[in-house]
């Protein structure tokens, strides 16, 4: 439901945007398909007020779908649909944590055309705008010396070996979670995120195909409140998700 609250609210917010300007000028509509090669990684990861884990970008190819309408050959206002997976495998010589968080992104984003006029058959373009990740699965794994364990288990070796976080007292919270490996009730089920992009078009009869350079960020912490601890300096940091890479679309005009 709110994946489909979401959509109608982009497309409302594209039809508001393509028939306010079919007054002022020439728009189009169009349509097509999309694929990205995009890596991601996390910044500032939640340790649990532990110190952070070893870890590198992931690399993932998701397909979309793209919606949106050219105004005067100039103006590009747009909104996508695709899944995103935000893997990511955390360690060092005793602890690793495994994350596997699944979402469906629509991104809404508005491009400048840099140089529009007809005889121009690549067209430079800048991109901004704004994401709305929904949350479909999140599965977090913790090991202890390569064995699968509990997170309550994580936490307490943690302890042991580290020593508690003498700025965090949510470490009951952490006793207290589910025993499955389900762990969505940590995270966001919404994740706001920053759009930006920047590439060029090639125009073709009915269609441009576009190649870009394409990233998001989010723009808060994607762990509820409940599940965000400071370090132990005491400071309290956020963490967020980072996808960055290629994107290619085949705009098709109607």
């Amino acid at each position: 439901m709110k994946t489909a609250k979401l959509l109608l609210y982009g497309l409302a917010w594209l039809h508001f945007f393509a028939t306010s300007y079919v007054a002022f000028g020439q728009t189009e509509t169009f349509v097509g398909p999309q694929l990205g090669f995009f890596a991601y990684t996390t910044v500032l990861q939640n340790n649990y007020g532990q110190p952070l884990l070893s870890f590198f970008p992931t690399t993932d190819l998701r397909p979309g779908f793209t919606i949106g309408a050219l105004h005067n050959r100039r103006h590009q206002f747009q909104v996508a649909i695709k899944r995103m997976n935000a893997n990511q495998v955390f360690e060092d010589h005793v602890f690793r944590k495994e994350q596997h968080l699944s979402y469906l992104s629509i991104p809404i984003t508005y491009s400048l055309i840099l140089n529009p006029k007809r005889k121009y058959k690549y067209k430079w373009y800048l991109t901004g705008g704004v994401g709305f990740n929904l949350l479909e699965k999140a599965d977090v794994m913790h090991f202890v010396n390569g064995n699968l364990v509990r997170i309550s288990d994580y936490a307490a070796h943690e302890i042991n070996h580290l020593g508690p976080n003498p700025h965090s007292n949510k470490i009951n919270d952490i006793f207290s979670a589910p025993k499955n490996y389900d762990h969505s009730f940590m995270f966001r089920n919404l994740d706001f995120t920053g759009v930006g992009a920047m590439g060029f078009q090639r125009v073709l009869t009915k269609c441009r195909v576009s190649v870009e350079l394409y990233g998001l960020i989010s723009l808060r912490d994607t762990y509820v409140p409940e599940w965000q601890f400071p370090r132990r300096n005491g400071r309290q940091t956020g963490t967020y998700n980072l996808f960055g890479g290629v994107q290619i679309t085949m705009l098709c005009f109607l």
